[in-house]
């Protein structure tokens, strides 16, 4: 017959002494579902409030919520990922033509247009290869996927505009070297923000997304191109129409769901996983977090908002990444916003 430990009985947690403080979120989402009392919330940040008593059903975390919303916002990247390799293809024959690397306002087959056309694919690749190599690093480690996606927007932005704008072939290398290192950075935390922010149940499907969309975002790269027109014959010599511009606009495009990422990322939805909240030694958003995910109305709440500590923890996390005075602003900005955000997804 098993023996049951002392002073614990089909209600209660034994020592709730060594309990308080070192109960880890697994734990608590697991005495959640088992209908056993939980942590009813923290006042003054160490002591525990009455506890709350869930029925004894399995938890069932929501298809949207607060995960579902971030993984929305994380599978940009994806998209970003599957554009960037594949727009060349639909206007690497014209920019030949625009800049005359053959000598010839026609020709885009010689040999000098095709190293030329090298060089702009391979530095894609020499940035994704120099991006992987950087999340591994401890400064870049430290500040979590969800700023690791940012970073990689703010590159993207960069790498996009000098492309677009670009007067001949140093600029445009410059460029998609600078948008690979932000497609190296992506494929590498995106992939992990979404298994980290989501629950256990969804996390296969929602991971399985990023790879969905890499494949759309190749898709549009391709079908972007398609109105434009081959390069011109000598019977037809000259470039003209939407010919002449039009592949700035590819090449640039990645800026604008770059930005939007990083803005929403930014103010709408500041959360991290709860990982790495617990592991900067943020308990409570940890705590806070784990309840949304599953769905779970806040049995407390705190001062300032039922999202106050996201917008905190999102403060520190800027904080450490863009200097003391990116952490109070990202608190100002994102304290109301986040607030009505959780409030929202906690009332599901």
């Amino acid at each position: 017959q098993e023996r049951r430990p002392s002073g614990t009985d089909a209600g209660h947690v034994s020592n709730p002494q060594r309990t308080r403080g070192s109960l880890p979120p697994c734990a608590m989402a697991t005495l959640v579902g088992r209908g056993r009392r939980v942590p009813g919330g923290v006042q003054s940040s160490v002591s525990w409030a009455s506890s709350v008593v869930v029925q004894d059903e399995e938890l069932v975390p929501p298809r949207g919520g607060v995960a579902g919303a971030a993984t929305s916002v994380a599978l940009i990247s994806g998209f970003l990922v599957g554009y960037s390799i594949c727009v060349p293809d639909s206007c690497g024959d014209l920019i030949p033509v625009v800049f005359e690397w053959c000598n010839s306002d026609w020709r885009s087959d010689c040999l000098v247009s095709l190293v030329c056309q090298g060089l702009i694919n391979a530095s894609l690749f020499a940035g994704a290869a120099l991006g992987a190599l950087l999340v591994g690093r401890q400064e870049l480690r430290v500040k979590g996927p969800r700023l690791q996606i940012v970073i990689s927007d703010v590159l993207f932005v960069l790498g996009s505009l000098a492309c677009c704008s670009a007067q001949g072939l140093g600029r445009v290398v410059l460029g998609r070297l600078i948008s690979g290192v932000g497609l190296g950075i992506a494929a590498v935390a995106a992939p992990i923000y979404v298994t980290e922010i989501s629950a256990r149940e969804r996390r296969a499907a929602r991971t399985a997304l990023h790879g969905v969309f890499v494949a759309v975002g190749m898709l549009v790269a391709i079908a972007a191109g398609l109105h434009q027109e081959p390069p011109p014959t000598p019977e037809h010599k000259l470039l003209n129409g939407i010919n002449l511009w039009y592949w700035r606009y590819l090449l640039g495009f990645p800026a604008i769901p770059a930005l939007l990422q990083a803005a929403l990322f930014h103010w709408a939805v500041p959360i991290d996983p709860a990982s790495w909240l617990m592991q900067r030694g943020c308990v409570k958003e940890a705590r806070h977090l784990l309840y949304l995910t599953y769905g779970v109305r806040l049995p407390w709440t705190p001062a300032g908002g039922a999202a106050s500590s996201f917008a905190a923890a999102a403060a520190a996390a800027a904080g450490g990444a863009f200097g003391e005075r990116g952490g109070e602003v990202t608190l100002a900005v994102s304290g109301a916003l986040a607030t009505d955000l959780s409030l929202r997804f906690s009332s599901e």
